[in-house]
């Protein structure tokens, strides 16, 4: 078996370089689907779907970077699986 590595030498990446698309769940736990239905959304009887822009996939310490042409940004974080 391989020595363990320490944390301190070790830099996160995303898991997975160049993804071609990522797909993921809005509203996938109660809390979430509680917060959204006050502003009037209902909780959904189904799963929704949703794709994302691949190249929004950082690392963990990665620098958010606005585009140039946005003027707000979103602070969800998504954990991708």
């Amino acid at each position: 078996m391989a020595p363990p590595i320490p944390r301190r030498d070790v830099t996160p990446h995303a898991p997975i370089p160049d993804p071609e698309k990522y797909l993921a769940i809005g509203l996938n736990y109660a809390d979430h689907g509680a917060e959204a239905s006050k502003p009037g959304m209902e909780t959904p009887e189904y799963q929704i779907w949703f794709n994302g822009q691949a190249s929004c996939i950082i690392g963990p310490y990665s620098d958010i970077v606005a585009p140039e042409v946005s003027d707000k940004m979103d602070d969800e974080d998504e954990l991708v699986v």
